[in-house]
């Protein structure tokens, strides 16, 4: 096979060999076995040369006839495509050439994505091609009307696309999904006749009106995702059919247009204006909501949506946690940088792990070891080991803190620990530390002269915390001292 492979390089060009191997990361004239394999055996290529450089004019893409496994192809600014062969495996093409040869659709029939700029001069080329989807490339001569020419485009993609032919997606009737990301887009009225849309994404756009919307009742998922300027929500009162929205950094105040939408699953809100969540009480199929940075206090509407089982409340102020203890699927609740008390997390935590076979994550504030007093028994000390082998050690200005992610900080070290043993004859506490790969030891020991065993050996916080080592010593030792 690989005598094979070398005839195969050794028939191509130096021209060709340059590109390959540039697209391969090679740097050598003449690659082994193995590279050549991965070089023809590749299901994608990316043609490209030096900025500043063009392929010489004799450059012809007809070697790729050479890589049967080829599914995806691009092509920088340069590459003609006149020369292309027949290639049955592609299945995605991307290219800079504005020039489309007539019989591209019978040079690649199985063809599924096409990303390039439409232009007038395209229009027999994608009358033959049987394409499901488009990504626009934008240019000054771009002309969107074209794709009208295309009997099986679905997904539409032109994130930062030419917001002036937007005009001509009307005429895209068949479309299913349509991406218009980044476009400055402010009228949707050209988006009310695309009735089979089933995904729609707005998100940084300027849209405003969104009245054009409400035939789109086949509609499944749709973003307003960074559209300072969406505020009233009433023209999605009939989309009964939607499952996903995205309401982040909106201007989105009054959520009861929602409340019809049944089929819902998730929704976001971040960092919009909600601070009334009522209108959701009634979505029996809700399972995600998202509501970080939001002015949302009171929680009661959730206790009815028995379906809901992510939720985020980052940066709030939830009065009262309470209302989320009975829920039956709520299995991830974030409340990091929320105003709340570390004990109404671990309640909550608590009341969602009496359940059976509850696999629960609660993200927030965790309690801090300064506030275990009195001795520890049993039950105690082996909470505060659990807290050590699966949570996050912090220690600011001399105070510990356990939360979740299994990594202590000793100033501005970071430190991952991996187990944790008690000496009774010191008495101390070690903790085994991976520091990026290096073991350290962290030691919490007790003043001399105290007798203390593993249930009764309690932390507080240290006024005067003393490391002793190196900068990143390879062993760690802190003195904490004991009440």
């Amino acid at each position: 096979m690989s005598t094979s492979l070398r005839a195969r390089w050794n028939s191509l060009s130096p021209a060709w060999r340059s590109v390959l191997l540039d697209a391969a990361n090679l740097d050598t004239k003449s690659p082994g076995p193995k590279a050549l394999r991965e070089i023809f055996e590749s299901a994608s290529i990316f043609l490209r040369l030096p900025s500043g450089k063009a392929p010489p004019r004799s450059f012809s893409l007809a070697p790729l006839a050479l890589f049967p496994a080829l599914e995806e192809l691009q092509l920088s600014e340069g590459f003609s495509l006149a020369s292309l062969p027949t290639l049955p495996a592609l299945r995605r093409l991307q290219t800079d050439d504005l020039a489309l040869p007539d019989d591209l659709g019978a040079r690649l029939p199985g063809l599924s994505r096409l990303t390039f700029t439409p232009l007038a001069a395209h229009a027999e080329a994608l009358a033959g091609l049987r394409v499901p989807e488009v990504e626009v490339l934008d240019g000054p001569e771009v002309d969107l009307s074209v794709l009208a020419r295309l009997p099986a485009l679905r997904r539409l993609v032109m994130s930062d696309g030419p917001v002036k032919q937007v005009r001509h997606l009307a005429a895209l009737t068949r479309l299913e999904a349509l991406d218009l990301r980044y476009t400055k887009v402010r009228s949707l009225a050209p988006l009310a006749p695309l009735t089979r849309l089933r995904e729609l994404d707005l998100s940084c756009t300027r849209a405003e009106d969104l009245s054009p919307l409400a035939a789109l009742t086949r509609l499944r998922t749709l973003s307003f995702f960074g559209c300072p300027k969406v505020r009233d929500l009433s023209a999605l009162r009939g989309l009964t059919a939607l499952r996903r929205l995205d309401l982040t950094d909106t201007a989105a105040r009054d959520l009861s247009p929602l409340a019809a939408l049944t089929a819902l699953t998730s929704l976001r809100l971040d960092d919009s204006e909600v601070a009334d969540l009522s209108p959701l009480a009634a979505l029996p199929a809700l399972t995600e909501l998202g509501a970080p940075s939001t002015r949302v206090r009171d929680l009661t509407p959730l206790a009815s949506v028995t379906s809901l089982a992510v939720l985020d409340l980052r940066s709030t102020a939830p009065r009262d946690l309470t209302p989320l203890y009975a829920l039956p699927r709520l299995r991830e609740v974030d409340l990091d940088e929320a105003d709340l008390d570390w004990r109404a997390r671990d309640a909550l935590e608590a009341a969602l792990r009496r359940r059976p076979r509850r696999r629960v994550t609660v993200r927030g504030p965790r309690r801090p070891l300064a506030e275990f007093s009195g001795a520890l028994d049993a039950a105690g000390y082996a909470e505060l080991s659990r807290r050590f082998a699966a949570g996050e050690l912090l220690r600011e200005s001399g105070a510990v803190y356990v939360s979740e992610r299994c990594v202590a900080r000793p100033g501005d070290w970071g430190y991952a620990i991996t187990r944790m043993a008690f000496d009774e004859a010191t008495p101390a506490l070690t903790l085994w530390l991976d520091f990026y790969g290096e073991e350290s030891e962290l030691t919490l020991v007790a003043p001399r002269g105290v007798r203390v065993g593993p249930e009764e050996f309690r932390v507080k916080a240290a006024k005067r915390v003393v490391f002793r080592g190196e900068a990143q010593p390879a062993r760690a030792r802190t003195v904490f001292r004991l009440a």
